[in-house]
């Protein structure tokens, strides 16, 4: 997960962090029957994302991926963004929404893993946009992440923050991530690396 440096969002890149949940799917009513410890000054709604939502979430990715200089394909965002809209088993999309206009999101992704005893869930993205950073809404979004996962039974959930970004590093401690001291490597997996396609093991998902 990762945002724009400088800003006053949640930002993340680099090392991994996590925060023992201790998160099947989220459900709506997560969002809606507890009251943030300290609400942003301003009427700001959150809500599960649907397919619904999919137009107007799309140019916040993108505008979140254009000022971090990340590649841009509007074509393949919205089909991913669909098939995880689609699927929530794959993760959840939450909207922050001020006066009929997106004002930022959050995307959580689930996994699994035995080292953090079964369900694990991972910060994928957090945007706010510039003009209604310093409202409270990046950490209210990062809260429901948390409570959804909870309640989801998740044991664990990770993000990503930039070596540099101390601001953020130290929000995330507050927060009650640590630092696991490790390095996310990552490839990306692509058919042509597989040199013997008809005697690799096929995954199979019922």
């Amino acid at each position: 997960m990762r945002s724009p440096t400088g800003s006053n969002t949640i930002d993340a890149s680099r090392t991994r962090v996590s925060i023992d949940s201790g998160v099947d799917a989220m459900k709506p009513g997560r969002y809606t029957q507890r009251q943030p410890r300290e609400l942003p000054a301003m009427a700001v709604q959150f809500r599960p994302a649907t397919t619904a939502d999919l137009d107007a979430l799309l140019p916040l990715v993108e505008e979140f991926h254009g000022l971090e200089k990340l590649p841009l394909d509007s074509q393949v965002d919205r089909e991913v963004l669909l098939q995880l809209l689609i699927d929530n088993r794959l993760g959840q999309v939450i909207l922050a929404v001020w006066e009929g206009e997106t004002a930022g999101y959050t995307i959580i992704t689930f996994g699994f893993s035995i080292e953090f005893r079964g369900r694990d869930a991972f910060v994928d993205e957090l945007f706010v946009r510039p003009h209604l950073q310093g409202r409270g809404i990046g950490t209210r979004l990062l809260e429901l992440a948390a409570e959804g996962c909870r309640a989801a039974g998740v044991k664990a959930l990770h993000l990503e923050v930039d070596h540099t970004n101390s601001r953020a590093q130290a929000l995330y401690t507050r927060f009650g991530f640590k630092d696991n001291q490790r390095y996310l490597l990552t490839r990306w997996i692509e058919s042509s690396d597989i040199e013997n396609p008809s005697e690799s093991l096929k995954f199979t998902q019922s």
